[in-house]
Order: C-alpha cells, then sequence, then structure tokens
C-alpha cells in the first residue's frame, strides 16, 4: 500500500506542477515587487490545497489570527520533509518568499519556480550569502516575509530540533522585523526521507508565538536564537503529543 501511495505522490506532484507552472510564469512579469510576490503566494497556497486533498492530508492549524496581514515577519519552523514547503503555504495567508539552497534550482520545472520565486543561497560562497542577504531585506521592505528553515537542511534525525544557525535572527536584528515562530508536526510521517514509507495521516501546525520588533532588539542573538528554539522545540511536543 504504501509502495503504491509513494508512486501516486510522485505522479499527483508532477501533474499539479504542471498545471500550475504557467500562472507563476505569468506572475513573474509583474513589475511591482510587493504585488508580485503577493500573487506568487496564493497560486502556492492553491496549488497547496491540490496537494493536500489530492494526497488525501488531513492538515490542522493553530494560531492563523496571531499574524497580521499587513507586516513583514521573519518566520521560522522546523523542517523535516520536502512537504513542508507546500505545508507552509497552507499556514497562513501572508504573502512570502523562503530561503532555499541553491541546489533547489537544478530540479526540473520546480527548480525554475525556486529561482524566480525563492532567495536562494550557496552556504559555501560568502558572496551568494551577502547577495541572499541584502534580498532578504529588500523582501522584508517591501511588506513580504521571509520563511527561513533556521536547522539549514531537513532532521532526519531522532531529535525533535538540530541545531540552528543563525542568520534568521541575524536579519530579524538588521531589519528591526518580528520573528513569527511556525512548529509543524508529521511532514515527515507522511513524506519521509525514504520515499516508499510514504503514508497519509494528519499534519498538524500552530503559530507559537510573535517575537515582536522589541524583543528582538533587545535579545543578543544568541539569546534570540536559544529563546526561539526552546519556544519551537515544545510546541512541537506538543503537537506530537496532542
Amino acid at each position: 500500500m504504501r509502495f503504491f501511495y509513494s508512486v501516486w505522490i510522485a505522479f499527483y506532484s508532477f501533474i499539479t506542477l504542471l498545471f500550475v507552472f504557467p500562472f507563476y510564469e505569468l506572475i513573474y512579469r509583474i513589475e511591482n515587487y510587493h504585488k508580485k510576490f503577493q500573487r506568487i503566494s496564493k497560486i502556492s497556497r492553491i496549488w497547496a490545497w491540490f496537494l493536500q486533498y489530492g494526497l488525501f492530508i488531513r492538515f490542522k492549524v493553530e494560531n492563523k489570527h496571531l499574524l497580521n496581514q499587513s507586516e513583514s515577519y521573519v518566520i521560522i519552523s522546523n523542517h523535516r520533509s520536502y512537504l513542508d514547503i507546500p505545508i507552509c503555504a497552507r499556514c497562513t495567508l501572508n504573502s512570502f518568499r523562503f530561503l532555499a539552497k541553491i541546489e533547489l534550482v537544478s530540479a526540473p520545472i520546480l527548480g525554475r519556480i525556486i529561482k524566480k520565486s525563492y532567495i536562494t543561497i550557496d552556504r559555501d560562497n560568502s558572496r551568494s550569502a551577502a547577495k541572499a542577504f541584502v534580498e532578504m531585506k529588500k523582501t522584508l521592505k517591501s511588506r513580504t516575509s521571509v520563511w527561513i528553515y533556521p536547522e539549514g537542511s531537513r532532521n532526519n534525525t531522532q531529535n525533535t530540533l538540530l541545531p540552528f544557525n543563525d542568520g534568521a535572527f541575524h536579519i530579524a536584528q538588521s531589519t528591526e522585523s518580528p520573528i513569527a515562530i511556525c512548529a509543524i508536526w508529521d511532514t515527515g510521517a507522511v513524506l519521509p526521507k525514504n520515499f516508499i514509507k510514504s503514508k497519509p495521516k494528519t499534519i498538524k501546525a500552530k503559530w507559537v508565538k510573535i517575537i515582536t520588533k522589541d524583543e528582538v532588539k533587545n535579545l543578543d542573538i544568541e539569546s534570540l536564537k536559544n529563546y526561539c528554539y526552546k519556544l519551537l522545540e515544545e510546541s512541537i511536543l506538543e503537537l506530537q503529543n496532542a
């Protein structure tokens, strides 16, 4: 049964991606920066909606009211699966851009969307990192949020979270942006690293807390990082045990 579900995930994801791809291409022509990424976020939510129901995934999200749609945030969440990307799109009505590894640009079709929609970074290249930092500043200034996985890569361990990198907290302080924390549970069970073990389940998400601009400004990077880590870890465990 899991094998057939895995095949269905691959087939259905590809078909839906082909369907929305022309709409992304049309939106890329919009010149207004904020308007363009508003439209991209809407298309991404529509795609994510079709994925969720077509893959027989039940989805619950708590505390969406915490986010102000006219505000831009540095959004952080945990990362266990490629499925996190569409699930994140379903978590909020705010427009946002992901920070993504440059290697993902090489993927067929999806790579084009990532290149044009996301902020890409080569972590081994200081010039790429500096360019991504400038683009994140521009994005936040335009009232579009930036979504970052501070673990840096998918967590395939038994630990609740991997150690956080500093980048998300540096950009929040540099732009005096609030930090929105989103906990996600069970995407790793639906679409694990071992693709053949995929299975439909209920995915749960929860907006944990908004770290205000003043809180961001008044904490040093290490304290801010540890504070966010603790809040996210506790919330993931709550979702797991609920």
